[in-house]
């Protein structure tokens, strides 16, 4: 699973884009949502309204897989999440795949209809990290993923919190490498030593 959205996510480069805030600095939409069209997702993509925030009241019914849709499946909306979630989940919410956050990101201002919104993207050559832990405790539509201890991301969650957590990773950049518990533990140990 992990790979076949590597190679989803390295085909529309929408990784990139990890997530929007808005003139607040509030954050609005995670990557995990931008990328539903390439895991065709379009219906639940289509009804989504990114000129709110993902809990707003336009999408709070989308979160919670409420919404019905004349002419569209209520599973293509309410299942739209499936991707992120364990096989075992008894609905969508809590995603396994999480982001993980490390250095210097780009920013860029961007407009939907009559809101600027920020984008905030991976600089080109840094490769984009995603770990599959067991229990994130993240709506898969949340823009929340995990960091290091850094003051720019105080509500996100710490690596060290999840590190026992982790089934594996995959590293998503000019070459893709998939990696263990224990090599997952150990890149994660040599980013740290990286940054001393």
């Amino acid at each position: 699973m992990l790979r076949r959205y590597a190679n989803i996510t390295i085909r529309s480069q929408s990784f990139r884009r990890s997530w929007f805030t808005n003139d607040a600095g509030e954050s609005l939409h995670s990557w995990r949502v931008l990328i539903l069209p390439q895991i065709e997702a379009n219906s639940f993509y289509e009804l989504y309204d990114f000129e709110s925030a993902w809990n707003s009241k336009t999408n709070v019914d989308l979160r919670d897989g409420t919404r019905q849709v004349d002419g569209v499946e209520p599973d293509a909306v309410s299942n739209a999440g499936r991707i992120y979630l364990p096989d075992d989940s008894p609905h969508m919410l809590e995603t396994i795949f999480v982001a993980m956050v490390n250095g210097h990101l780009l920013e860029k201002d961007i407009w939907l209809s009559d809101v600027k919104l920020t984008g905030h993207y991976l600089p080109k050559g840094q490769p984009f990290v995603v770990l599959e832990i067991q229990y994130s405790g993240i709506h898969w539509m949340e823009p929340r993923d995990v960091s290091p201890p850094m003051q720019r991301f105080p509500d996100w969650i710490n690596i060290n919190e999840v590190k026992d957590q982790i089934v594996r990773s995959i590293e998503i950049g000019a070459v893709t490498q998939m990696r263990d518990h224990d090599e997952t533990l150990a890149y994660l140990d040599s980013l740290r030593h990286a940054e001393e």
